[in-house]
Parts: structure tokens; C-alpha cells; sequence
């Protein structure tokens, strides 16, 4: 995780009140292959590449975020569990009071090659076949926007790279 100069994480969602909420998507790599144990899911196969994972943090989108910025602490959610192998290449978020991960899950699974590896994969709560994607190839948060649904448009963009 980068840092600014004064130390700060120069990563962090500047200007997103505490408890305000919102969607989120990590961006993660995995760099090679690898067969993980999912909470009480089960275990499954992971391939090498690129996993979106949608998520919501309605009661504090800036603290969630921070959460998955940092080692995690303890494996709660479905996330957890691949995010302690892989790598977080990018956030993206939009703060507001409308979750929007299910939509964002609709549209990156249409993206060309896009798969869904895991089906109920943090979707336990919804009716989503998955919340999270994986690609081949790395892709651009350009999945998730559509051009007649301007709620989609990704109002912060992070590179941790």
C-alpha cells in the first residue's frame, strides 16, 4: 500500500464522510493458481488473473475500504479468504445511499471474457449468481459504467500501483 509523504495513506477516500456509504469494487490479482478454503462455502480452485469483487459498506464506505487496504485482521466476509493471496490493485467507489453492487455485479459479468468463479461468492444477501468476476486479462473500471444509467459512473478512481 502506498503512502503520501506524510504518511498518510494516500490511498484513502478523501472528502467521503465517516459513516457516509456507498459501493465499492477491489480490483485484486492473483498471481498464480491456488485452491482456497472460503469460510463454510467450502474450497475451491482459483485461477491465476484478475478478480472484481462488488461490495457495499452502507454504514462507513471510508472505514471498509481502509479495512481492505490493510492486512486483514480476521477472515469475516467471503472476500477475506482471496484477498489474503492476492494482490489489491485498485479500488473504485461512489458514495451515496444506493447500493449498487448487485448492478455492478450484472455488468462486469457481461464484460468479454469475464467468468464467475465461485457462484454465491459474496452474494449470500442478494439474488446475484456471484459478486465476484474474474478476467484473464486486467480490466478497466470501464466495466461497470453504462452509458443510460448515470448512477454507474465511478466518481473516484485509485491506483495502488
Amino acid at each position: 500500500m502506498k503512502t503520501s509523504d506524510t504518511g498518510r495513506h494516500a490511498d484513502t477516500p478523501r472528502g467521503t464522510a465517516s459513516r457516509q456509504g456507498g459501493t465499492y469494487a477491489l480490483l485484486l490479482y492473483l498471481g498464480r493458481p491456488t485452491e482456497l478454503e472460503v469460510g463454510r462455502m467450502g474450497r475451491f480452485s482459483f485461477p491465476k488473473g484478475y478478480y472484481v469483487y462488488l461490495g457495499s459498506a452502507m454504514n462507513g464506505l471510508k472505514g471498509r475500504l481502509a479495512r481492505h487496504m490493510g492486512a486483514p485482521k480476521s477472515l469475516h466476509w467471503h472476500i477475506d479468504y482471496l484477498a489474503a493471496h492476492a494482490e489489491l490493485v485498485e479500488l473504485w467507489w461512489q458514495p451515496g445511499d444506493e447500493k449498487l453492487e448487485c448492478p455492478w455485479a450484472a455488468l462486469a459479468s457481461r464484460a468479454p471474457d469475464a467468468t464467475l468463479p465461485v457462484a454465491g461468492f459474496g452474494s449470500s444477501d442478494c439474488s446475484c449468481l456471484s459478486h465476484l468476476v474474474y478476467f484473464p486479462y486486467r480490466p478497466s473500471a470501464k466495466i461497470l459504467e453504462l452509458e443510460n444509467i448515470s448512477t454507474l459512473k465511478i466518481s473516484h478512481l485509485v491506483h495502488l500501483q
